[in-house]
């Protein structure tokens, strides 16, 4: 999860279930997925690209 402040939690488990657990030590998975949320954002929120605000 990404926060406002630029914090990331990582969190492992079964979204339908409930069955979520926050992760103390993200493994090389989790950074990965963190690059590619960060990369999203940039790529949909630039106000010069074509994304949402473009």
């Amino acid at each position: 999860m990404l926060g406002l402040n630029k914090t990331v939690e990582y969190f492992h488990g079964h979204p339908k279930s409930g069955k979520i657990q926050r992760v103390e030590k993200p493994d090389p998975a989790d950074e990965l997925l963190r690059m590619d949320a960060v990369s999203l954002f940039h790529s949909v929120f630039r106000p010069d690209a074509d994304g949402l605000l473009g």
